[in-house]
This record gives C-alpha cells, structure tokens and sequence, in this order.
C-alpha cells in the first residue's frame, strides 16, 4: 500500500524570511556567514524592515542591484569584495527562480553594471628566501617561538587556509603508515579531506604538544594573559603571520594565505607534478591550480628579458 501523499507547502509559507531556508542548502560555515552578512546588507539598504520576505524578494530589480553597485564602490569597497556581495544577491536570486518564487532573477548580466572581472589573476607570494626569513623569525620569539615556527611550517607545506588551521586539534592528526596526514573536517568545499605532514612539520607540532604538556585540544593557542590557552581565530593566525612579515623588513599585505600561495608556487618552481600539486592544494578545479603555473610561466621567461640595449 502506498503511503499518503504530504501537501506540498504553499508559497506563503516561506513569507516571513527565506534566509534560513537558502542558507541551509551551503555546505561551508564560512560560506553561510558571508552570505548571510551580503544579503542582510543589500535587503537592509532597500527595506525598512531588512528582511528576506517573500514580499520583499519580489519587489527586487535589477535597479535595486545597480543602486547596491554604486553603493559599494562610492563606500570604497574593494574590487574583489564587490563582486563576492554580488555574487551572493546572484547567488539567492537564482535559488529563488529555481524554486519559483521569482519568475526571473534581477542580476541580469545586461541590465546589472558589474565591474569586468580582470582576466590574469594575481598571487602574491613570498620568494624562497623570504619565506626562510619568516621561519627564522618566527623561532627567535622567546614566548611564542615554538608555536609560530610550527604554524608557518604547517601554513607553508600543508596549504592550509586560515578558517582550516584555526580549527586544527591534535586528535585530527593520523597516522598512516610510514606518514602523517591531517584530516580537515571544515574545508571550503564543506567536506572531510586530509593533507600530508612532512616529518619537519610533524618534528615541530610534536614539539609543541611537549610544550603544552598534551596533545590533544586545539593545535594553535593563546599565549595573551587575558585568553591562555584558548584557541586562536582566524583572525589571530592572520595577524601573526603579518606581524612575522613586518619584522622581516616586508611592507606589502601578507597573511596565513600567502603562506599557501608561496608553497603551492615553490612546489611548482620545484617541478612537482600538476596533479600532485591540486591534490595537496585540494582545488576543485585542475584550472585554479593552472593559475600558478600560468604566472610562473610568465615571470620565468618574459619577453621583457630578452630586451638588451
């Protein structure tokens, strides 16, 4: 016997706010906050109540989404920032027309003034030798030596992003066989993937659990009087990462995430095989790992140093 039909639920009752509902199908923590943050800005610039209703959803065109352009950059609001805002009003939209509660979506390519996408993307990396520097930088701290050496060594031969390091405990580190890997359960895809350790690395976090005492709880903790022992940020991981590079003398923005650049382009530079590359970097796609190779490619041999006067 067939079990009774549920009744499909009707559009109104998705009227008081759809956020949860469209944020539910994101994988990533990380996507979900950001997200969450776009969209609250855009609907909070246009509607006096801020929310996601299903009245206010319809009410959306594509001139709301120019005047939300003209917005961010009048605010100063960065390239890249601007079009990760738009993306995600694109993002909800397209979820909205795919569940038809919008007859067409209002980021409309021909009608929408996006800012054009640069067509060579650039990797801010640090030479072999700078990143040697950080290294030794980081070990000459006499309070926080031995974690700072650890996190540059995990940040530059793991690629990990800072949101994965933050969330690094030690109980996440295996081993198999003759190797040490390290199981990420948060990762960008919003999936369980594992990395490999070098011995170096592993030499230096098995240094750091002796020096805590344990090895277990969170890899990356506070040394500050006000927050000993509790787990680093994100944000804190990037702020000692740049603290490193203005001590060595480095004046550009550098963060957690030019440490993965720089070692995704010295095992380029190294001659590591492609696939072996996008499976330590874990990209999705083989043409995110072709970037480094395509701007490697174009430093090694310019035609500007063939230009003798």
């Amino acid at each position: 016997m067939l079990p009774e039909k549920l009744p499909l639920p009707a559009a109104s009752a998705f009227a008081d706010d759809l956020l949860p509902l469209f944020l539910s199908r994101c994988r990533s923590e990380n996507t979900r906050r950001a997200y969450r943050n776009d969209l609250e800005e855009f609907f909070g610039l246009f509607f006096e109540d801020g929310r996601l209703s299903l009245e206010n959803v319809r009410k959306v065109t594509f001139a709301h989404v120019n005047l939300y352009i003209e917005h961010l950059k009048r605010s100063g609001c960065a390239e890249n920032t601007l079009r990760r805002k738009i993306a995600a009003v694109s993002s909800f939209f397209k979820w909205a027309e795919a569940v038809e509660l919008v007859d067409r979506s209002p980021v409309v390519r021909l009608l929408v003034q996006l800012p054009r996408a640069s067509k060579e993307r650039h990797i801010v990396t640090l030479s072999r030798e700078e990143a040697r520097q950080m290294l030794e930088a980081a070990r000459a701290h006499p309070r926080t030596g031995i974690r700072d050496e650890a996190l540059v060594r995990v940040l530059l031969y793991c690629w990990l992003r800072r949101s994965e390091a933050a969330a690094m405990n030690f109980e996440h580190i295996r081993k198999i066989g003759a190797h040490y890997v390290l199981r990420l359960p948060r990762t960008k895809k919003g999936t369980e993937e594992i990395v490999k350790i070098p011995p170096h690395c592993m030499t230096s976090l098995e240094r750091l659990a002796a020096f805590y005492g344990e090895a277990r709880g969170p890899v990356w903790r506070s040394f500050s009087n006000n927050s000993r022992g509790r787990r680093l940020s994100a944000q804190s991981i990037y702020n000692i990462v740049a603290r490193l590079a203005r001590e060595i003398g480095l004046d550009r923005r550098i963060g957690a995430h030019t440490l993965r650049h720089t070692g995704i382009t010295l095992a380029v530079q190294g001659g590591a095989p492609l696939h072996k590359v996008r499976s330590q970097a874990r990209h999705a796609d083989i043409q995110t790992t072709m970037v480094y190779v395509h701007q490697q490619d174009f430093l090694d041999d310019n035609a500007a140093d063939y230009v003798h006067l």
